[in-house]
């Protein structure tokens, strides 16, 4: 009995601290997709405030700096985009995954066919899930580099313009 009783304790424990590990995993999932939304938000008041302040701008070399800036947040708002696209693929692999395993742990419920498609299915949907993963990460890294790329390049273009001004 005693053997039996250190079975249940141990899947008991286990239980336990998968359910931490989801809650932790859940709570990270949540602050990256809240991170993103941020830097989507940010990305786009910087464009409006840079069209704000480049209104009535002369075209000339120095709007160079701008225009850069813009591309720059541009392209910060499709990297969170994609990377919130990816975020989403991967969770949805990831449960396909898990419905796998699911059924694999009900196998003697199923059919031989419908075992043999899984075990083809789930190393692809493995795979897919992963590069997603991998994909979403560096997303992430590009939308916040790009917009403080894009802000700085702003901010020089301001201080140039003022630089000019008070120069003359």
């Amino acid at each position: 009995m005693s053997l039996e009783n250190a079975e249940n304790e141990n899947r008991q424990n286990v239980e336990v601290l998968q359910r931490r590990v989801d809650a932790i995993q859940g709570a990270a999932n949540e602050a990256g997709v809240k991170y993103a939304y941020f830097l989507l938000a940010a990305a786009g008041a910087c464009l409006g405030y840079g069209l704000q302040k480049l209104d009535g701008q002369p075209r000339s070399y120095e709007t160079i700096l701008a225009f850069l800036a813009y591309v720059l947040w541009m392209s910060s708002i499709l990297f969170g985009c994609l990377g919130l696209q990816n975020f989403h693929t991967e969770l949805s692999f990831s449960h396909r995954v898990l419905e796998i395993d699911l059924k694999g742990a009900q196998s003697w419920a199923r059919s031989s066919a419908e075992k043999s498609f899984d075990a083809m299915a789930k190393p692809a949907m493995e795979k897919w899930a992963t590069g997603a993963r991998v994909a979403h990460w560096w997303q992430r890294r590009a939308q916040f580099y790009c917009l403080i790329l894009g802000v700085l390049c702003f901010a020089i273009w301001r201080v140039w313009l003022w630089w000019a001004t008070t120069k003359a």
